[in-house]
């Protein structure tokens, strides 16, 4: 089970204070560094990992024509030429319809 925010801070709180308390009730014991890590890394909650929306087919071809016709719209420095951004996104839809 993964918590997200105040909920995994909580959560975290609360498995530390269970470590405290196994702690206490094994002083006469010593626990090395790795037991320390297994323990804690055993005990934290994992990060959702959102998946990512599918590309379509559209948007592929779109990309690939704004892609080629950049240079196009741009001055020799690489910045865009007065409405060049524009006019470039433009003629890429147009030619991504056909």
């Amino acid at each position: 089970m993964t918590v997200q925010g105040l909920g995994a801070v909580l959560k975290i709180l609360k498995i530390l204070e269970e470590l405290e308390t196994e702690k206490a009730q094994n002083r006469g014991q010593s626990q090395g560094a790795e037991d320390l890590i297994n323990i804690l890394s055993s005990k934290v909650p994992k990060p959702i990992k959102k998946s990512r929306k599918k590309v379509s087919s559209y948007h592929r071809k779109y990309s690939a024509e704004f892609k080629k016709l950049a240079p196009k719209f741009k001055k020799k420095n690489g910045s865009w030429k007065k409405d060049g951004f524009k006019r470039c996104a433009a003629a890429a839809r147009k030619k991504a319809r056909r």
